[in-house]
C-alpha cells in the first residue's frame, strides 16, 4: 500500500487505508487511533491481517512503531 505524501491527521490516515483496502474488500480490517497523553498510535487488526513495518520509509516511526510485524499470527 502506498500512502500519498501529505499532512495527514491520525484519523485522516485511519480513513486513507481503510479506503484503499476497501477495494479489496477488507475495509475497516485496520483500526489506528491516537493516544495523545504518549505521542503514539494504538493499532487494531483482525485476526488474519498482518502489517509489515519493515519497509524502508514505512510510516512506523511516525506512528510510534518499532520495525516489525505486528497482527496476524505474529502479534
Amino acid at each position: 500500500m502506498i500512502i500519498p505524501t501529505g499532512a495527514y491527521s491520525i484519523r485522516a490516515l485511519n480513513t486513507e487505508i481503510n479506503d484503499q483496502l476497501s477495494s479489496t474488500g477488507d475495509r475497516n480490517k485496520i483500526q489506528i487511533r491516537g493516544i495523545e497523553a504518549i505521542l503514539r498510535c494504538e493499532m487494531k487488526t483482525a485476526a488474519n491481517v498482518c502489517i509489515d513495518f519493515t519497509y524502508p520509509n514505512s510510516i512506523n516511526t511516525i506512528l510510534g512503531f518499532d520495525s516489525s510485524f505486528y497482527g496476524g499470527s505474529t502479534s
